[in-house]
C-alpha cells in the first residue's frame, strides 16, 4: 500500500519486475465505477493481494479515421476512495506527474507501449 511517511508504493503489482497487462487485470478487482462510457472509463480498483487502491483511467481519442484510435490507460495508486474521486474529475494531462502504471497506444503505433511504471518522486 502507499506509505504516507515515504510516499513509496509497496503494492505487489507496483513492485513486480516483469509487469504485464495480464498481471494487472488478474491482480485487480473493481470496487467502484466512477464514470463509464464507450470511449472513456474511470474506476476505483483494488489489489486482490494487498488492498492497495488504484484510480483506473481509460481514454480513447476517436478520430473517425481507419479505426486505429489512440488509447491511454493509467493505474494511479491512491490512499483512499475520496482521493480517487477527487482525481477523477481531472484530465489525463493534469495527472501526468503522479506515480502511475501506464499503457499508451497512439494511432501511429503498431502495438501498445507498456505496461510501464512512472514515478517522478523517486
Amino acid at each position: 500500500m502507499t506509505d504516507n511517511k515515504s510516499s513509496r508504493i509497496s503494492c505487489c503489482i507496483w513492485t513486480q519486475e516483469n509487469l504485464t497487462e495480464k498481471v494487472l487485470h488478474d491482480s485487480l478487482k473493481c470496487i467502484i465505477i466512477l464514470d463509464q462510457h464507450s470511449h472513456s472509463s474511470r474506476k476505483i480498483l483494488q489489489c486482490k493481494e494487498c488492498g492497495q487502491l488504484y484510480l483506473y483511467l481509460f481514454e480513447e481519442e476517436v478520430d473517425w479515421e481507419e479505426g486505429n484510435d489512440g488509447q491511454i490507460y493509467r493505474w494511479i495508486p491512491v490512499e483512499n476512495t475520496h482521493k480517487a474521486e477527487e482525481l477523477c474529475s481531472k484530465s489525463i494531462p493534469e495527472l501526468i506527474f503522479l506515480p502511475s502504471i501506464r499503457i499508451d497506444f497512439s494511432k501511429e503505433m503498431k502495438e501498445p507501449k507498456g505496461p510501464y511504471k512512472v514515478d517522478f518522486s523517486s
